[in-house]
């Protein structure tokens, strides 16, 4: 029960966030820069990650494909020379 409370939160600061940069966005195509760039500003603080989360928790999901990306070429899958 904790932990979907922690991910409703996290996901309220994402759309926080979210809204906070669309805004800044209209104010960069207005040419306000400095508001633009104080709403950048406070959604960085509201959502650090930009709702990528720690990296907690990925680890397992991650791990296989990198390693199967990074394994060397057996002969069999490698391509022939030209």
């Amino acid at each position: 029960m904790a932990r979907k409370g922690m991910a409703e939160q996290a996901n309220e600061r994402h759309e926080q966030a979210r809204d906070l940069t669309e805004q800044a966005l209209e104010q960069y195509a207005k040419g306000n820069s400095e508001a633009a760039d104080r709403l950048v500003e406070q959604a960085k603080r509201i959502d650090p990650f930009g709702g990528r989360g720690s990296g907690a928790g990925t680890r397992g999901r991650r791990g296989p494909a990198r390693r199967e990306l990074s394994a060397p070429l057996t002969r069999e899958k490698r391509r022939p020379a030209p």
